[in-house]
């Protein structure tokens, strides 16, 4: 209250007003209306006292409509109990039976439906609801009533009889004098006859069978008999009888397949070989027939020719004859219809040029006259017969290839002599000879007396994990099986009895020999080591071979004292040389040997580990350099070529195997990364990645070379990876490929192939000799793709000479290239070079000291020469048109002029470099970088004449 009289005058006037009356105190009094009982109220809570607005006594008052007593709280509203909804049980009754009422009192009451037994009016008993009258109700008992055709039926009682139709089953005689099964209510004439008669149609004469009732309507008659008409094509028709319907056959459609013949005989087969149905019209045939021609020869031409003179009279026989060609002295193989020219001719004549090689060529005489000396070389069969080393790298055998195959002993074919080297694990090589033997296919021999290896011989072996079995009564072994033994030889005599009841020749705790000193003494003391046959002698018996040996000398033999033992190898029988692999007394030295096998073939077959990482790191770099380099669409092979070599793009990571056979682990990116996910090929072993780490950094140097308008970006940085290692060694960040080591047998570039502005030549090699150097590329390249892989060191080092001499010419076209080149009257000498370049048979280091020198007289007679030439164009210029402004040069030193006062007021741009030219920061002074190089009506000097990259 305090704060509304705060807030308003009236309330401030109210209270005072109470206040002088005593009307304000600390509770509120009232009084119910009903039974004006009173209360104080002080809070808020004190109103439940009355929760309905009266007090909290109980209503009590009795309804006028019903007599109960209200069971509410005393309430103001509705006080005179008008809206009030009484909930007590109704207590009526019906007035039939006295059911009590379901319902509550406030409802009006429903008519009774309690169900009671009834006794009805035709004397049956139902049980019905209280409401329903007996008297009205109509029975719906099933009783059996007879009809006034004399049958009985079951209905409702209450139904009549009167109007019912008899459904039972009787005998009519119908009009037509057949009987037949109807309903009793049916009479004869309403009923359809479906007796069976035979009708003859009026239209076609055939016989039908119908329904009696239909033999009045003929027009619903449909003759089922096949229509009997023969067509024009002599097929019958395939409809049934159609007399109302195109009797005549004039729309119909033969739907058989065609049995016409062409004039020759042949059956029609329709379009393509398919048949096709008679109304359709018959092709071509495509039979083919010999038919004589006018030539007199048989000539093969289809079946629908053989009958038109005119197509007969024109055709061309293609029977080969021999013929005296037009224009050259042989007898030419053509067809009968073409003319012998010497353009057909594969005579082989003497070429009229002198081919590179030396060798005299014979060649097709259809190309004697257009053919260039570089192509002779493809047709020279002379036998190459080199030896197959350069520098000390090769087998040293005698080439078997001819001239043409080996480049002119440029690039030899593969030594096919046989290897036959035995490698480390005991076996003979079976490939072709080649420095590299690849890893050993032959099943593993290595076994133990638990289990026995069973991988490729090639594949590094896995230890055995079982405990060692060499033990004896006197001593025994702790290790593993796979592991060195800790302990001695035991050279105790053996304590046995052999079969024959003699002593045991043997040691202890090894095989038994099967000879005996008495019955076998001649063959147990033959002499092979020398003390066989000392009494005291004891014996080894190697259960591989079943050789028996005496124990000093083979102790001797096995710890590689004799010179046929020497070499890291496995341990052999010194009889027949089998691989001893189960000797219990040598298991130590055998452990040992077969150790270092092992290393050695982990290093051959390559870490798979560190071989997959570098398979990555080759395919990732492969992949990125494609979308880098400008592709040259001449060697896009050559790409292909080596994707297919390294990898295939895997879809599906999961379910993968590596070299060895077994389920690889980390070899896929996650897929996160959405990186490239790469499945290598089977076959790839440290030898093979050698190669085509060598194949990527050649085919790098071709598309660098050959991407026109920029330098190629040779020397690029090195790698050398030699074979007898699995590591790579840094020789030098700017090594030039043609100062690389001879014995090198691996180079692999290291520089990003990245553009930069450096790179744009101003004087690109012209589009002759770019053709000219993609040529070769690309001949080089397709060997490479034919040559099986691992290449062997000869190959690598004759391959990368070829690229040296490719490289080189590239620098030579360059001159070639330059502006004013002609000018110049170096073209002889430069032709010469060329000449020289490629008339090498081995592009050694000695021919590229040679080609350097030469190139080096070049370029110091153009740096003479061009400037005087430049020099000369420039000055004609001048006096020409007679002009009078200033001469200038931009930041990277093209010539531009200034007009009129030749003051720079002006801005634009280098016409060659498009860099800013003219007027800089002040009126009259030259934009940054630029010079001026000549005074108003002067001839700009020699020195500034711009020259090529390669003379600066």
């Amino acid at each position: 209250m305090d704060s509304m009289v705060t807030s308003s005058l009236i309330w401030e006037e109210i209270v005072v007003t109470l206040k002088r009356k005593n009307n304000i105190g600390p509770q509120l009094s009232l009084k119910c209306q009903i039974h004006d009982d009173i209360f104080s109220v002080t809070c808020a809570e004190d109103f439940d006292k009355a929760p309905e607005g009266g007090c909290s006594k109980m209503c009590e008052t009795r309804l006028e409509r019903c007599g109960h007593i209200c069971p509410l709280v005393c309430h103001i509203m509705d006080k005179n109990h008008i809206e009030y909804k009484c909930r007590f049980p109704c207590l009526k009754s019906c007035e039939k039976y006295a059911h009590p009422c379901r319902f509550d009192c406030f409802e009006i009451c429903p008519r009774c439906t309690v169900r009671v037994d009834t006794l009805l009016v035709c004397g049956h008993s139902e049980k019905l609801f209280c409401y329903i009258n007996e008297s009205t109700y109509r029975c719906t008992t099933q009783v059996v009533k007879p009809l006034l055709c004399g049958h009985e039926l079951q209905m409702p009682c209450h139904q009549d009889t009167v109007g019912v139709k008899c459904q039972q089953i009787v005998k009519r005689l119908l009009p037509c004098n057949h009987e037949q099964d109807a309903a009793c209510f049916q009479q004869p004439e309403d009923i359809a006859c479906k007796s069976k008669i035979n009708v003859i149609i009026p239209s076609c004469k055939h016989s039908l069978e119908i329904v009696c009732s239909l033999r009045n309507l003929p027009d619903e008659w449909t003759c089922t008999q096949p229509c009997d008409t023969r067509l024009n094509c002599g097929h019958a028709c395939t409809r049934k009888c159609h007399p109302n319907t195109d009797p005549n056959h004039e729309s119909y459609r033969c739907q058989k397949e065609c049995a016409r013949s062409c004039p020759n005989g042949h059956k029609c087969r329709g379009e393509f070989g398919h048949n096709h149905k008679c109304h359709s019209k018959c092709p071509d045939c495509k039979i083919k027939v010999s038919k004589v021609i006018t030539c007199g020869h048989e000539a093969t031409i289809y079946c629908h020719h053989s009958q038109d003179e005119d197509y007969i009279a024109n055709l061309s026989c293609f029977v080969e004859v021999s013929k005296k060609s037009i224009n050259c002295s042989h007898d030419v193989l053509v067809s009968c219809s073409e003319i012998a020219a010497k353009f057909r001719c594969k005579a082989l004549v003497v070429s009229k040029s002198e081919s590179p090689c030396g060798h005299v060529v014979e060649i097709p005489c259809n190309v004697e006259d257009k053919i260039n000396p570089d192509e002779l070389l493809s047709y020279c069969q002379a036998p190459c017969g080199a030896e197959l080393s350069e520098d000390g790298v090769g087998c040293k055998h005698l080439c078997t290839g001819s001239c043409s195959e080996c480049f002119r002993g440029r690039l030899h074919k593969k030594c096919q002599r046989k290897c036959g080297r035995v490698l480390i694990c005991g076996h003979v090589c079976k490939y072709k000879c080649s420095i590299i033997c690849p890893p050993c296919k032959a099943i593993c021999e290595l076994k133990c007396q638990h289990s026995k290896c069973k991988r490729r011989c090639g594949v590094p072996c896995t230890t055995c994990k079982e405990p060692c079995s060499w033990i004896c009564v006197h001593k025994k072994c702790s290790k593993l099986c796979g592991k060195p033994c800790n302990r001695d030889l035991c050279d105790e005599p053996c304590l046995l009895e052999l079969r024959c009841g003699h002593s045991c020749v043997g040691l202890c705790g090894t095989p038994c020999p099967p000879l005996c000193r008495i019955c076998d003494k001649a063959e147990l003391t033959e002499l092979f080591f020398g003390d066989e046959d000392n009494p005291d002698a004891r014996y080894v018996y190697l259960v591989d071979c079943k050789h028996t040996f005496e124990v000093n000398g083979l102790d001797k033999w096995m710890r590689g004292g004799s010179d046929a033992n020497q070499g890291l190898q496995v341990k052999k029988c010194p009889r027949c040389s089998t691989t001893v692999q189960t000797s219990i007394r040598y298991g130590q030295l055998l452990k040992s040997a077969y150790a270092d096998v092992i290393k050695v073939k982990r290093r051959i077959f390559g870490n798979e580990t560190k071989t997959f990482i570098e398979l990555t790191r080759l395919a990732e770099k492969f992949e990125k350099q494609l979308s880098m380099i400008d592709q040259v669409n001449s060697i896009q092979f050559f790409a292909k070529y080596l994707s297919e070599e390294i990898y295939t793009v895997q879809t599906n990571p999961f379910n993968t195997t590596n070299q060895s056979g077994n389920a690889e682990l980390g070899r896929y990116t996650n897929s996160r990364n959405r990186k490239p996910q790469y499945r290598f090929n089977e076959s790839i072993d440290q030898y093979v990645l050698e190669s085509l780490t060598n194949l990527v950094a050649w085919w790098e140097e071709a598309c660098m070379t050959l991407r026109p308008n920029y330098i190629n970006n040779l020397p690029l940085p090195r790698q050398i990876k030699p074979v007898s290692s699995g590591y790579f060694q840094r020789i030098g960040q700017n090594l030039d490929r043609r100062l690389l080591q001879q014995n090198a047998p691996v180079a692999i570039p290291n520089a990003q192939l990245v553009q930069h502005e450096s790179e744009i030549v101003k004087n690109p090699i012209s589009q002759k000799c770019l053709e000219d150097l993609e040529k070769r590329y690309v001949g080089l390249l397709t060997t490479l793709t034919n040559r099986n892989l691992p290449l062997s060191h000869l190959e690598i080092k004759q391959f990368s000479m070829e690229l040296n001499r490719l490289a080189d010419l590239f620098q030579l076209f360059r001159r070639y290239s330059v502006d004013d080149f002609k000018l110049l009257k170096l073209e002889w000498r430069c032709e010469e070079v060329k000449k020289t370049l490629l008339k090498f048979p081995v592009y050694n280091k000695a021919a590229q000291l040679n080609f350097e020198e030469q190139l080096k007289e070049i370029d110091r007679l153009m740096k003479q020469s061009l400037p005087v030439v430049r020099r000369a164009a420039v000055e004609a210029i001048y006096h020409a048109v007679g002009y009078s402004g200033s001469w200038y040069k931009c930041q990277n030193g093209h010539i531009y002029t200034i007009g009129d006062c030749g003051q720079p007021n002006g801005t634009g741009f280098c016409a060659d470099c498009k860099l800013p030219i003219g007027a800089g920061s002040g009126f009259h002074i030259p934009a940054e970088g630029n010079l001026r190089i000549a005074e108003p009506r002067q001839a700009p000097p020699v020195g500034v004449i711009p020259m090529p990259d390669f003379l600066q």
